[in-house]
């Protein structure tokens, strides 16, 4: 009760998410029920090689990476759109701000309207480093050919 009147109580653009920009090697993002970008944080924003978050706001993955990428990021958010369920943990090999495959950890809830509807998908991605655990979810390469394998260079 506190929080929801709380949360009514702030102005519409007070950007409650710019916290996020205060988190060292942590990337925000929220998408609509299109699956647009509506919000990221400044990591997130410089990690695909922007200077401010107007430059990806109305881009979907499919602007912002290679197909392959963004199929597995859409169907991701599918799921999060469709069941109104988070999916958490979910850890992919993709490319540091270096340029240099690395382990990252995502996880996405839904976004809901006032009426409890899920009107689209939030979410951090923060590098994991190193070789994921044995335990845990299994590792998604973001970056594998269709045999699975990582490829060749």
């Amino acid at each position: 009760m506190l929080r929801a009147r709380f949360l009514r109580r702030m102005a519409p653009d007070s950007q409650f998410y710019q916290l996020f920009n205060h988190l060292p090697r942590v990337s925000f993002f929220a998408k609509d029920e299109r699956f647009r970008l509506v919000a990221a944080n400044r990591h997130f924003v410089e990690r695909l090689g922007f200077q401010c978050e107007d430059e990806v706001l109305g881009k979907d993955d499919f602007s912002l990476f290679p197909a392959r990428l963004a199929e597995n990021f859409r169907r991701d958010d599918e799921e999060v759109l469709r069941t109104g369920q988070p999916k958490l943990g979910i850890v992919e090999l993709f490319f540091n701000r270096q340029g240099i495959p690395d382990w990252f950890v995502t996880h996405k809830l839904p976004v809901r309207d006032t009426a409890g509807r899920v009107i689209g998908v939030m979410g951090i991605v923060r590098a994991q480093g190193g070789a994921p655990r044995a335990h845990g979810p299994r590792p998604r390469s973001a970056l594998a050919n269709d045999t699975g394998r990582a490829p060749r260079r």
